[in-house]
Order: structure tokens, then sequence, then C-alpha cells
């Protein structure tokens, strides 16, 4: 456990909700902290009766959000080039921007909610919606969904299984890859439902079905 993680761990531990807030604040902006290092023990510590449940995801939730909307701004502020250029220090390349952008591109609003619990995006997904000038109203309630989903999910998981923590994090990679697919096929379901909806919606002229069967 590297210094940066044992003082974020310290500071949960002795500050209490605020330091849950702040933590995750740099968990969803362009801080490389993983984020099951302070959610799984405060779901623990939940259990043990240290910690109110709902106080500790509403604040886990609150600085996900700022984090978010932090990395929202700078992206819209400085602009592709600059996050280019420095990004590099906080791990965040060109080739990793592109992904995430074509991610973005391609799911629309959809993509932030998705994003923010998906494994290797979540940090990163904020930046296109930012660079594109999202709807802000749109990338609210989607961050919204995606924070709260996240930060439940892992604390939900250290309340239930806290006590296996060590064995949690040792096998956390497994965890991410079960959460991975679940998502996966829950956005591959949205999608068809949506398709298959949107095709139902378009109007059938009876003329030109006639038409068209006279013309075969």
């Amino acid at each position: 456990m590297d210094v940066v993680t044992t003082f974020v761990l310290d500071m949960v531990t002795q500050i209490g909700y605020p330091g849950v807030l702040f933590a995750m604040f740099l968990v969803f902006s362009f801080f490389p902290l993983p984020s099951q290092l302070v959610l799984i023990p405060g779901g623990y510590l939940a259990f043990q009766g240290e910690m109110n449940l709902f106080l500790l995801i509403l604040s886990g939730s609150i600085g996900g959000m700022l984090g978010a909307h932090f990395n929202y701004w700078l992206a819209n502020k400085v602009g592709r080039k600059f996050i280019i250029k420095y990004g590099k220090y906080v791990l965040i390349s060109e080739d990793s921007l592109n992904k995430i952008d074509h991610f973005f591109v391609r799911y629309g609003k959809f993509s932030i909610s998705v994003g923010l619990i998906t494994p290797g995006i979540g940090q990163l997904i904020s930046l296109p919606a930012g660079l594109a000038k999202m709807d802000k109203r749109n990338f609210f309630f989607s961050a919204l969904f995606g924070a709260v989903t996240w930060n439940s999910m892992m604390v939900l998981l250290g309340y239930f299984f806290g006590e296996y923590q060590t064995t949690i994090m040792a096998q956390f990679h497994w965890i991410l890859i079960g959460l991975f697919v679940a998502i996966a096929l829950f956005t591959a379901l949205y999608f068809y439902f949506q398709k298959r909806r949107d095709f139902r919606n378009i109007p059938h002229d009876p003329e030109d079905a006639g038409e068209d069967r006279e013309w075969m």
C-alpha cells in the first residue's frame, strides 16, 4: 500500500464522513485512487456500528458527484490539448482519452451512468462530456445515478462481507470482472429493448405497405 493510499485511509478513519467525501472526490476526479480501499472498510465500520450506513453512502456519493463535475468543468475550460499534454502526469494518456471519447460518442448520456460504475472508465468518462459541452442537467442526473450506484455497491459489499475484506481485496479483480460482465449485459439489454421500442414507434403507412405488396 503506497503512502498516498495510507494517508487517505488514515484521513477517513480520523475525520469520518468528510474524509470519505474528500476521498471519493479524488476517486471520481483524475486522481488514481482505488475506491474499494475507502468504501469497503467503511461499509464494515457501518456493520460494526462505528459509522452510519446512510451517511456513508451519502458522503461518498456527494464526493463522487463533486469529482465528476470537477472533471467536467476542467475539460470544458481547458480543452483537449491541455488534457493530452498534462494528463500523463495523472495516468491519462491520449490513447485512453480517445477510447473514452469513442465510448461517449457511441452511447451518449447513458455512457455517464454506465461509465461511472465501470472499472477503468469511471475516472475519465466526465472528460469527454465536458469537452463536448454536454447539457449540464443531463450530466447531473446521469452522474448522480452512477455515483450513488457505485458507492452503494461498494459500501454494501463491505457491510455484508466486510469481515472477509482481506479476501475481497485479494480477489477484487474477479469481483470487478463480474461487475463488468453484469454491466455489459445490462447495457446490451437496454439498447436492445430501446431499439425495439423505437422500431415499434416508426409509423407504417398502409398505402405504402399495399404498394409494396402489389409491386412484389
